[in-house]
């Protein structure tokens, strides 16, 4: 992994300092810069919600409206044991 450089004119003695502090902080608290197994099962996990959430839009896009229609207009058309069941917490 290619290190990331701040190019500096002016500050020097701030980015030398930043740099130590920032170095000393994951040498001291034992953590890699390149994260640990945890980001990278929420990176996993986000990004598998991102794809299941754009593949059930390309698939059927007309699934959203249904299981919108079928909780807002459920009394009208019969559902009213699923909009029940919904609201009560039950599951």
């Amino acid at each position: 992994m290619k290190r990331v450089k701040f190019v500096s004119t002016n500050n020097d003695e701030f980015y030398r300092t930043l740099r130590k502090k920032v170095n000393r902080y994951f040498k001291d608290n034992n953590v890699k810069k390149t994260g640990n197994l945890g980001l990278y099962i929420k990176a996993i996990i986000l990004f598998s919600a991102l794809l299941g959430s754009l593949l059930i839009m390309v698939v059927s896009p007309q699934l959203p409206i249904l299981v919108f229609n079928m909780v807002t207009y459920g009394g009208k058309h019969g559902w009213n044991w699923l909009v029940g069941y919904a609201r009560s917490g039950a599951w």
